[in-house]
């Protein structure tokens, strides 16, 4: 996600020129949102690009198993 992007959503909101670099002055709940946002997609990006990652969902998309409750209480020691 760009800068832009990211501006774009949150309505009401100019870049400001503050020195040499431009800034954006937000309430620190919508930071704190955006923050997380990228965060996740920063973690679903590595996930998607891990090979050891998309070895494991193929194999667990081709299992077709069900298991019943006991099963599972058995298998999870519950």
């Amino acid at each position: 996600m760009t800068t832009k992007q990211i501006l774009f959503q949150i309505r009401g909101v100019k870049p400001q020129i503050i020195g040499k670099k431009p800034v954006v002055i937000l309430p620190l709940e919508q930071y704190e949102q955006i923050k997380a946002k990228l965060e996740l997609s920063a973690e679903d990006l590595e996930m998607a690009q891990s090979s050891i990652f998309k070895a494991a969902i193929a194999k667990v998309r081709k299992e077709k198993k069900l298991y019943s409750s006991a099963e599972l209480k058995s298998i999870f020691k519950l």
